[in-house]
């Protein structure tokens, strides 16, 4: 057990940068405080051969670097390598405890404290370097070498800008997207996105394929050119649907793009085909549903005139009053009206005829006033009527019957069955005072000779 411990002694002051300082770090270290550069840089880098981890070794490297007159064997000045020399130097000397800090103090005072010292130093030597010389590649060098730096998001910034300026000097949209990707939470990142759509706006317009467009669409529909591209987008359909000239296109455009400019031309060729599709198809319905939706377009004249000429054919067809009726209801103001009315008309009378009563020919009088076959129906009726009256047995009731009729006293037939009427009367009556007057108001009736010859028995 004492060997053991005795072992581990040996092996603790055998370990550089933990119990002692190594020799040619410490002559290092009072080489480069007379100044020689190039001895203590060759003395510090045999300490490090032998332990890359030697704190001091790393401390006085760290120094040499961030000297501005340090030129030896082809080294120079480098701040980037002077702060990762004293990163480790501090990371070293933080990990050391306190019963190995008094073997530091002895090179100087507070040794520990005077190393942060420079540890600032050099890490701000190192920061104004990066803004003098404000490159990509020493911004980036910084950001991923360092960190845990308190200048780290100064420089991030800083890489960010810089980083931005190439993309922004490219134009590119890979670039702009990789940019984005990449650095998310960069102050750039809004003008970012702006440049790359108006990148994309650009290589849109060059190509000007509606590909092209729909692509953009849904790459980027947050873009503030999305206006433009949209009316882009409406352009090119249109150019599709007027390339294409079918009912079907013109349709797909105004289902899909109601609010384009375009519309109201689509809409004009859209009624078009539509007017040549149901002349195609050339049946009532087609054309009534062209004028449902477009009556007031410049082929809803045309479209109506075929309708009513396809529906009046139809209608000659059934050849009844309530079809001509139906058309004439709903189309009060159709060129066909007339002719319509006259079909109605007539279909009416002979209707009427058929039926032969004096109803039927009422109701034809009472509905169809203007027909031409009033005057026809009218005759009839009163036919009918006078042909009933025959069978009634005094002249008053014929009178009385004839007030229902005002157009019968202006019949032929009415004196000739109001004399029937009358001599029917006198016979019954058989009287020399009936018959006489009977003779003295019908002298010209047919029945003269009877009531002659009934007078002349009664005398």
């Amino acid at each position: 057990m004492k060997n053991l411990v005795v072992w581990l002694l040996c092996l603790a002051f055998a370990m550089p940068g933990l119990s002692q300082i190594s020799s040619s770090a410490s002559k290092g270290y009072k080489q480069l405080q007379k100044q020689d550069y190039t001895d203590s840089y060759g003395s510090f880098k045999k300490a490090l051969i032998e332990d890359e981890s030697e704190i001091l070794a790393n401390y006085g490297m760290a120094l040499l670097y961030s000297n501005n007159t340090f030129d030896v064997e082809g080294e120079k000045t480098d701040y980037f390598r002077a702060m990762r020399y004293m990163r480790i130097a501090y990371s070293g000397i933080s990990k050391l405890g306190d019963d190995k800090l008094p073997e530091y103090n002895k090179i100087s005072n507070d040794f520990k404290g005077t190393m942060l010292q420079d540890y600032g130093l050099i890490e701000n030597k190192l920061v104004e370097y990066i803004k003098a010389n404000a490159t990509l590649d020493n911004a980036e060098r910084f950001v991923l070498m360092f960190p845990d730096s308190k200048f780290f998001q100064e420089m991030l910034k800083i890489r960010n800008q810089l980083e931005f300026a190439k993309v922004k000097n490219t134009d590119k949209v890979p670039e702009y997207n990789f940019f984005i990707e990449r650095f998310p939470n960069a102050v750039e990142i809004p003008e970012a996105i702006a440049m790359r759509d108006l990148a994309a706006y650009k290589k849109l317009i060059a190509t000007y394929k509606l590909d092209s467009v729909y692509d953009y669409l849904n790459r980027y529909p947050n873009s503030k050119l999305l206006n433009r591209i949209i009316d882009i987008r409406d352009s090119l359909e249109a150019v599709k649907a007027t390339a294409a000239n079918t009912f079907q296109s013109y349709e797909y455009f105004l289902q899909h793009f109601p609010l384009a400019s375009q519309s109201k031309d689509i809409v004009a060729k859209y009624i078009l085909k539509y007017y040549e599709k149901a002349q195609v198809q050339n049946i009532i319905k087609d054309y009534q549903d062209f004028l449902n939706r477009y009556i007031s377009c410049e082929y809803a004249e045309g479209a109506m005139l075929i309708r009513d000429n396809l529906w009046v054919e139809e209608m000659k067809q059934t050849n009844t009053v309530d079809a001509y009726n139906k058309f004439l209801t709903y189309t009060p103001n159709s060129a066909l009206k007339k002719e319509v009315r006259n079909l109605r008309d007539k279909k009416a009378y002979e209707d009427a005829i058929q039926t032969n009563t004096i109803k039927a020919f009422e109701d034809f009088l009472y509905n169809y006033p203007a027909a031409a076959e009033y005057q026809k129906a009218l005759t009839i009726r009163d036919s009918l009527v006078l042909e009933q009256c025959r069978n009634l047995i005094s002249v008053a009731r014929f009178n009385q019957f004839m007030l229902q009729y005002p157009t019968l006293p202006l019949n032929p037939k009415t004196q000739e069955v109001m004399a029937e009427i009358a001599f029917k009367e006198a016979e019954a009556a058989n009287t020399k005072e009936a018959l006489e007057g009977f003779l003295a108001q019908y002298p010209e009736s047919k029945h003269k000779k009877q009531a002659e010859d009934k007078l002349k028995k009664i005398k």
